[in-house]
């Protein structure tokens, strides 16, 4: 995966992240797959997969262990049944006439926040949980002479997923306070299909974000110069039964002004007892002078329990 992918990985967060249409019906395909459905038992396969490649208390990832690594991750998805998944999307570019007022923004800052706390009922296979989201943006309007708008909204609301009366569809749908971020799909009923989005996990998340940033970063090595170039840290540690992979890539760069630029990509998978705990995806840049900014900030991060 190149630079462009890594954009559209990170534009297609953005766009899930900032509500959707109401009210959609979308036709799905036939199932396919041949698999045991509804199967929320603990699978022993990537606990005893894990034992088997991180034998020492920390040892570096290298391209053979990280393929295994992926070919595992994903083994016992289906058996958290409860997740807590915060996304934000910051972009926060001080005013440039007013760079030491912390307070200052420019036109096209956003503040974009929301933690989805979702539990499965295994017995009625549905998911339902709560949504609690922040959305605040800064925006030039078109009078003369130009006025910065702020804009500010907080809101809270209601998820499910559950299987129509009849069995002839599914509906997820988002129910907030504030009838702008509410969402609604209506899906045709296929087994698989359902099955797989009562995934909770969705370890495929944090591998994508794995696999496209070593690969942007890899390529953004081959071309910056060597005092610009990321500093990549990519480790794996055991104690006992958990474990723990660690990405990590930083690079310094001179600013105009003379300040220091800090990238910094960051993700983090935690298991324990062969299932996933924790996955983290951060990115960010701080402007590093006489003070300090966080000019943009992704992440992605979730926490995974049984209930």
């Amino acid at each position: 995966m190149n630079k462009k992918l890594l954009l559209v990985l990170i534009a297609t967060f953005l766009l899930t992240s900032c509500g959707g249409t109401k009210d959609d019906y979308i036709y799905e395909g036939p199932d396919s797959v041949d698999i045991a459905i509804f199967d929320y038992e603990n699978s022993a396969t990537l606990q005893e997969g894990l034992g088997t490649i991180f034998t020492i208390d920390e040892q570096p990832i290298s391209e053979q262990t990280l393929a295994t690594f992926l070919s595992l991750i994903g083994t016992n998805d289906f058996y958290a049944n409860k997740v807590i998944h915060t996304q934000k999307n910051q972009v926060l570019y001080p005013d440039p006439n007013d760079a030491n007022n912390f307070n200052s923004h420019r036109d096209g800052d956003v503040d974009y926040q929301i933690v989805n706390t979702f539990t499965r009922d295994n017995s009625t296979i549905s998911i339902s949980g709560t949504s609690v989201l922040h959305d605040e943006k800064w925006t030039t309007n078109e009078l003369d002479p130009n006025v910065l708008d702020h804009a500010s909204i907080n809101t809270t609301g209601a998820y499910s997923l559950q299987v129509s009366a009849d069995g002839e569809s599914f509906t997820e749908s988002y129910d907030y306070l504030n009838d702008l971020y509410d969402q609604e799909t209506q899906t045709r009923y296929e087994n698989y299909q359902y099955y797989a989005r009562t995934n909770l996990t969705n370890s495929s998340d944090i591998s994508n974000h794995l696999i496209a940033t070593i690969e942007y970063v890899d390529e953004q090595n081959e071309t910056l110069s060597i005092a610009n170039q990321f500093d990549v840290s990519f480790t794996a540690s055991r104690n006992l039964t958990s474990f723990e992979v660690l990405y990590e890539a930083k690079s310094s760069r001179a600013t105009v002004d003379e300040d220091i630029l800090e990238v910094t990509y960051l993700i983090n998978i935690q298991i324990a007892e062969g299932m996933i705990v924790n996955t983290t995806y951060l990115y960010t840049e701080i402007e590093k002078g006489s003070s300090d900014f966080l000019l943009k900030k992704v992440e992605d991060s979730r926490q995974y329990f049984i209930v």
